[in-house]
């Protein structure tokens, strides 16, 4: 009996611990960050890893990637806000692998976005930046304040706002979340997917991917799921567990 109540101690720690190790702001991971224009504070969410789409001979292919809505819960009270006038969100995913470059920014939902590469290097490395400091929280949702080097005020502020730091043409990449001041309302975006959109001499046009839906007070942050790795580690040791309860019933 002591053995199994130390198997199922040992289940229990590796669960905990995979718990533990999830990783946040990873490559691949969707971002929303929502930030009141001349305030003080955002809020930085990890929305998980969203990328829901096959690699095809080392390329990414948005053409598999369903369009859906990711509702999100935020409120004023966190961003020390009175109202909604001077709020927008933002959503942004990039993924670097094999030397391959992916970017996805958000945008308005006429279904045309425009990109330009001689921006698309500060982008990259921006992005890089704002979720390498959230990363070091280890938490999903993080409020920061505007003033710090590394939020999203201060890597994408500077310019135009809207645009990315100019890596859109126009400055649609933000949504006013003024409607949100109604109850039950919404506020919609679209993801847009961009290749390696780093040729300075070159236009990039968006391919719209994702539907982003904005809510307040309505639904929770779905969290990054637990690998698949550790179900199968803890159910091989409760299949231990179980061989060790047959091998005591038969020896009695």
């Amino acid at each position: 009996m002591k053995r199994v109540v130390m198997l199922l101690m040992a289940a229990l720690l590796l669960f905990g611990m995979s718990g533990q190790a999830m990783a946040y702001f990873e490559e691949g991971h969707l971002i929303q960050v929502v930030y009141e224009r001349g305030g003080t504070k955002e809020i930085v969410t990890d929305l998980g890893n969203r990328l829901g789409i096959d690699p095809v001979g080392g390329l990414v292919t948005p053409r598999f990637w369903p369009v859906v809505t990711r509702p999100t819960d935020i409120n004023l009270a966190d961003l020390g806000a009175t109202s909604w006038e001077n709020v927008y969100v933002a959503y942004f995913m990039r993924y670097i692998v094999g030397g391959n470059v992916y970017v996805w920014v958000s945008g308005d939902t006429t279904g045309i976005q425009v990109g330009k590469g001689s921006g698309g290097n500060a982008l990259i490395s921006k992005i890089g930046d704002l979720a390498g400091a959230n990363m070091q929280t280890g938490s999903a949702r993080n409020v920061n304040l505007q003033s710090s080097p590394t939020s999203f005020a201060s890597l994408f502020g500077r310019g135009t706002p809207g645009t990315f730091e100019g890596f859109l043409t126009t400055p649609t990449g933000e949504a006013n979340l003024a409607a949100l001041a109604t109850p039950g309302a919404s506020v919609k975006q679209y993801l847009y997917y961009y290749n390696a959109p780093t040729n300075a001499r070159l236009t990039y046009n968006g391919v719209a991917v994702l539907t982003a839906e904005t809510f307040t007070n309505k639904a929770v942050v779905s969290p990054v799921p637990i690998p698949a790795t550790a179900y199968l580690l803890g159910a091989g040791l409760l299949g231990l567990v179980g061989i060790r309860r047959r091998t005591v019933k038969n020896a009695h």
